[in-house]
């Protein structure tokens, strides 16, 4: 059977940009923070595991992604890399009293 679309949400992160270029004021060497908002069954493990499947190991398959480095002890854990010359920080989150995340994503923040 084909996945529907609410499969899909179900399955399925939300990525949130925040801070300098967020905001719009942003300088032109200034990384990117986003925050990734999953579903109440992806842990904090599952986004720093470096499995075959995991998203750590898409992300060191692309070839667009550079200086990958994940620091899942840090105080505010975190995958740092490079995407086509970009600076990323990406941090983690799991809602968990959600199944499925609200959209529009802004409205988790509200």
């Amino acid at each position: 059977a084909a996945a529907t679309a609410e499969d899909a949400s179900a399955l399925s992160a939300r990525l949130i940009s925040f801070g300098s270029y967020a905001l719009n004021c942003h300088s032109p060497d200034a990384d990117i923070d986003v925050l990734c908002i999953a579903p109440q069954h992806c842990t904090r493990a599952d986004f720093f595991a470096t499995g075959p499947d995991s998203f750590f190991a898409r992300l060191v398959a692309d070839a667009s992604v550079t200086e990958l480095l994940a620091v899942p002890e840090a105080y505010t854990p975190v995958l740092k890399f490079k995407m086509r010359g970009i600076s990323i920080d990406m941090l983690f989150a799991c809602m968990s009293a959600h199944k499925v995340l609200p959209s529009p994503p802004e409205a988790i923040l509200s």
